[in-house]
């Protein structure tokens, strides 16, 4: 392996290029120890973009490995494709099993003390910034990862990895083999991990404080814990940890690792150990407690911090519906609309209107919820629920400002005028205040409630919140259609890259998105053209093929809405014709469908003639209902049963049919 030029004390020299790290990172493959790229160090600074870091240079770049050290590898295509992408990354390498080394790290004069007692045998080194990596063989025994179990002394091995060099310190100074006594990396195999290591570290917790802690853990928790929320979060990982059966001491490790990782700023330790302190005492406090005296969780919600570079619109949008689509079965015009909107609710504060993104299906078992799921990691502050009273909704909305993803919106939603106005009235930025009586003296208070809204529901939602929603009309997948498996241990790590590419580009163009005022396909009427009007202004933004595919999809998904007014016209229809009778053959149903005056069934579809049994079979098959044969009068009868009917019917038909009153008409045009 190439080796670079650095001198006695460490400090770069001024020829030592970015190359020699790919240089290195390639021997360190060829050795068979994977590798993954780090964040740079930049003047001081880490090139992940947060001032506040903790770790500068020391966490895995996440748009390249995204899973942390699990994405590490030796195949030499991927690494140099890396280092072409980060040609200033600083190098990982992966310790345990999966490399055949466990590192000791050994930090300062403590750590030198500590090691001493446990013997150091002559064995690959590493300079680090501030003390001294040795690199042992593994032994037998699987060892994990520890913090401080000797004081000075920490252990990386499965799931671990360590920074290599000649990767940059954030003091200036560059990480080297120690070839004192000429036993560098090129001449000297790590001997095997010692004994008294193995005897501390093979248990867990010898000794009662060796704590384990995964670094895949650590990337785990992406999201920055804000001044603000800091000392509730930390409260609430200790107070975890401690209902685990760890020991005080365990917890406190374990969270003042995490600290350095999350918290911007960190806490001091002498806060983290209060904190700690109060989560015991909670603890203990609770034990004495009956369920009924337990003091609900505190509300928090996730910030995305935006991603430190610029990014291009268009490959950012391309990528989020293809993380959909991995996700969900949507034609490509819902894909689009939903992904518009997901950059919409990252820029909603400076528009006028929010429209409601309306995820509807005919049946159960349609992917509704999956796709509340997975759109879930990449909007901001989302709040997912399936039940809330009306005061929590408009509580929530007032003084958090979430993005409100409504699960089973027929079994509460639609059954609450009072929420339905509330959601309503969200709508327009103009109106979106709600008052209510509040206090002893009933005096009157204001409540914002313009946020991002999408909900789920089975049927149709009332005409007035209809007609504030982009409308995701889903269906059942077919058994070829394949898509992958969520996995919500993973989601937030795997979609974290992608949502904080959204939230850097929504951003960075929100004074544009702001100003604009994008041109709205003619078919669209008042109402739908005021919905689509800051989706199109963020397609037209993003360039490329995005403003033409955008119209593309309002066009299309205002078709899809008409083809679902006939089919609904064509329910009320037929529970006209079926009136008692249980089951009816289709040609007797198409008669009377036929016959009816100032309908479309007599002059339907694009050839203007009179609705086929294959045409009433395509407008039912959404719901669910087929056609059914049975013996009548010694011959097979194809027609429908009402028993198929009477949930649909109750779902999307608002009131009972009146043959005395003028049939409503189905839309043909973008006026309803």
């Amino acid at each position: 392996m190439s080796r670079q030029a650095t001198a006695a004390d460490g400090k770069i020299m001024p020829d030592v290029e970015t190359s020699c790290v790919l240089s290195e990172a390639l021997g360190y493959a060829s050795r068979g120890w994977p590798v993954l790229p780090l964040h740079a160090v930049r003047d001081g600074r880490c090139s992940c973009g947060n001032s506040d870091c903790s770790s500068p240079g020391k966490h895995p770049i996440g748009a390249a490995a995204p899973n942390g050290v699990s994405n590490s590898t030796t195949d030499r295509a991927i690494i140099e494709e890396w280092w072409r992408q980060y040609p200033d990354a600083n190098v990982g390498i992966a310790t345990g099993a999966v490399s055949g080394i466990v590192v000791i790290d050994v930090d300062g004069d403590d750590g030198e003390k500590s090691a001493k007692e446990f013997g150091v045998p002559p064995t690959v080194t590493a300079i680090t910034g501030g003390g001294r990596h040795l690199i042992f063989a593994t032994p037998e025994t699987p060892i994990h990862n520890a913090v401080r179990f000797r004081p000075g002394l920490d252990a990386r091995g499965d799931g671990g990895y360590i920074v290599a060099p000649p990767s940059l310190h954030a003091s200036g100074v560059r990480y080297r083999w120690d070839s004192e006594n000429g036993l560098g990396i090129d001449d000297l195999d790590p001997v095997p991990l010692p004994q008294p290591y193995v005897d501390v570290l093979k248990n867990g917790r010898p000794h009662g404080e060796v704590v384990t802690l995964r670094d895949d853990w650590v990337a785990l928790l992406t999201q920055p814990i804000l001044d603000g929320t800091r000392n509730d979060n930390v409260f609430s990982i200790a107070y975890g940890l401690l209902c685990e059966g760890l020991s005080s001491d365990s917890a406190a490790a374990i969270v003042l690792a995490l600290n350095g990782h999350l918290c911007r700023p960190p806490l001091t330790e002498t806060e983290v150990r209060s904190v700690v302190a109060s989560a015991m005492k909670r603890k203990l406090d609770r034990q004495k407690q009956t369920p009924t005296t337990q003091t609900p969780a505190k509300l928090a919600l996730r910030n995305i911090e935006p991603w430190p570079e610029p990014v291009n619109g268009a490959d950012v949008l391309d990528d989020l519906v293809t993380a959909i689509s991995r996700y969900v079965v949507l034609p490509l015009d819902a894909a689009i609309a939903t992904a518009l909107w997901v950059v919409y609710s990252h820029i909603h504060t400076a528009a006028f209107i929010s429209p409601r993104l309306a995820v509807l299906s005919a049946t159960k078992r349609c992917a509704k919820t999956r796709l509340l799921e997975v759109i879930q990691y990449v909007v901001p502050r989302p709040l997912f629920q399936s039940n809330a009273s009306t005061a929590a909704v408009f509580r929530v909305i007032d003084g958090m400002s979430p993005t409100m993803l409504l699960d089973e919106a027929d079994t509460w939603i639609e059954k609450d005028p009072e929420l339905r106005g509330i959601l309503n009235a969200g709508h327009s930025f103009s109106g979106a205040v709600v008052y209510r009586c509040e206090g002893d003296k009933n005096e009157p208070r204001a409540f914002k409630v313009f946020t991002p809204i999408a909900f789920a529901m089975i049927g149709r939602p009332p005409d007035t919140l209809e007609d504030r929603s982009i409308v995701i009309q889903m269906r059942r997948r077919r058994p070829e259609e394949r898509v992958e498996r969520i996995r919500h241990d993973r989601m937030m790590v795997e979609m974290d890259p992608l949502a904080r590419r959204l939230a850097r580009w929504a951003a960075d163009t929100r004074d544009e998105i702001a100003s604009s005022d994008p041109d709205v396909p003619d078919e669209l009427d008042d109402r739908a053209a005021d919905n689509w009007r800051p989706l199109l202004a963020v397609a037209d933004a993003g360039g490329s093929w995005w403003p033409h595919k955008a119209r593309e999809a309002a066009s299309s998904t205002l078709a899809r809405r008409e083809e679902q007014d006939h089919a609904v016209a064509l329910l009320d229809d037929l529970r006209t014709v079926f009136g008692q009778q249980e089951r009816l053959p289709s040609k007797q149903i198409l008669v009377a469908l036929h016959a009816m005056e100032d309908r479309p069934w007599s002059e339907y579809g694009k050839k203007q003639e009179p609705i086929t049994p294959h045409q009433l079979a395509a407008l039912l098959r959404p719901f669910d209902i087929t056609p059914k044969k049975w013996r009548e009068g010694g011959q097979t009868v194809r027609g429908y049963i009402r028993a198929d009917f009477t949930d649909t019917w109750d779902r999307w038909l608002t009131t009972p049919s009146d043959t005395s009153a003028p049939h409503p008409q189905p839309a043909t045009g973008a006026t309803r």
